[in-house]
This record gives C-alpha cells, structure tokens and sequence, in this order.
C-alpha cells in the first residue's frame, strides 16, 4: 500500500467566529505571494529614412530580472537591469558603444559585460514609542539601487552627428505633420 503526503487530502481544523484570533494566527493566515518577471532580451533600434530607404541611429539592448514578493504584508523586491546602448557610425558602417560595456579582464574572466544595476526594496515594520509612552508600529521601506560598475559614457563628435539626424528628422516630421493638417481637405 502506496502511503501519499497530498496537502489536498489533510484536514483543516476550523474556528469559531467569536473567538480571539492571536497574533501566532494572524501570522500563519498571511499567504506567501511570488512574483517573477523575467525579460531575457529587450531590443530598441531608432531608424532614420523613409520605407525602405532607412539607416540605423541609436540601438538600445537591456534586460530585466526581478522578483517581488508578499507584497500585501511584508513587501520584498529585487531587480537587475543590464543595458547596452550604442549608435551607427555611418563613415565606419559600424556600430559604436554610447555607454561602454564592463571590461571584465580584471577579474580574470576575460571579454566584457553590459553595464548592470540592481534594485532592493525591503518594507520594514518596526515598533516606535510615542512622546505619549504609546506603543505604535510604522512601516518603514528601504529602496537601494546600487551597481558595482560605474557607468561610463562616451559621447563624440560621430554622436552628435547621430543626434542632429535624429533632432532633424524629428523636427521634419512635426514640421510635415502640422503643413498637412492645414491643407484643406477636398470635397
């Protein structure tokens, strides 16, 4: 004979209404709440031209971790973010970083990383005297971003060209969008 330990086959001891719930009952009936969010791979490219004459500005990659837990009583979140960005070098035809990845050599690892931060939000409950000698609790929350990487940017003279296209191209645009709203429309 097969013995099963199923949660589903124990039985629940009950309790009467008008009866004092104590705190050991009040903690037990908290449920454990899990959220996780995972984006492997997050892609934005801004392109400049028109249907198929375009060519790449500014790409942004980024990914996202993050779990959030017993967000009803007891709130606890971490996160990490790592994001690459970069732009297109049109004279070079190639692609050059705007926020330079970690080198990792100096770790003995070798290659390089995108640059990472993370995200820690604890909600504490801590119990405060009152200037009445009352005895009250507070919920108090901690919110850390931290990175062990400091996050270096280059920005050259091949970017600010990048940025001109795309300020021009935008500003064409609105420009083109607000001529044809004043037209007026045939019969």
């Amino acid at each position: 004979v097969a013995q099963f330990n199923f949660p589903f086959f124990q039985t629940e001891v009950g309790e009467e209404a008008h009866e004092s719930a104590t705190e050991e009952c009040i903690s037990q009936r908290k449920p454990t709440e899990n959220l996780m969010i995972c984006c492997g791979n997050f892609e934005m490219s801004i392109e400049t031209g028109q249907e198929n004459r375009t060519s790449p500005l500014i790409l942004l990659e980024s990914s996202v971790n993050a779990t959030v837990k017993n967000w009803s009583h007891a709130l606890d979140v971490n996160a990490s973010l790592t994001l690459q960005a970069g732009y297109y070098n049109s004279k070079l035809a190639l692609w050059e970083p705007l926020l330079e990845p970690v080198d990792c050599s100096r770790l003995g690892i070798g290659g390089s990383r995108p640059w990472e931060i993370t995200l820690s939000v604890i909600k504490k409950r801590e119990d405060i005297e009152a200037f009445e000698g009352l005895e009250q609790s507070a919920n108090k929350m901690e919110i850390k971003f931290e990175s062990g990487d400091n996050l270096e940017v280059t920005i050259t003279k091949s970017f600010l060209e990048v940025v001109s296209t795309l300020s021009q191209g935008f500003s064409d645009a609105v420009n083109q969008k607000l001529a044809k709203r004043d037209k007026p429309v045939a019969h």
